[in-house]
């Protein structure tokens, strides 16, 4: 976990990680944990990745896994730090 930042005394704090910690696929439980760090609901998210909002249910209950795209975006919002997002992808 990371020291530091403005995420270092919030419960969703375990779905943060140090540049430098080796990178790997979220979890159901943290993609959701990032959700509701960054203070969007589903349809929100669903928004923001461009799917469907039971894409976001199924991400977050571990039915269906993003794919690579998807993934990366996911890690881009959780490297960002940002509590309340009005967060684009280019």
């Amino acid at each position: 976990m990371t020291t530091g930042g403005p995420w270092t005394n919030d419960p969703h704090a375990a779905v943060y990680h140090a540049p430098d910690e080796e990178d790997r696929m979220l979890t159901p439980e943290e993609i959701k944990t990032l959700r509701e760090f960054t203070e969007m609901t589903q349809v929100q998210m669903a928004q923001l990745f461009r799917v469907l909002p039971a894409e976001v249910v199924a991400w977050e209950n571990g039915t269906l896994e993003p794919d690579e795209e998807q993934m990366e975006r996911l890690e881009r919002l959780r490297n960002s730090g940002n509590k309340k997002t009005r967060f684009k992808f280019n």
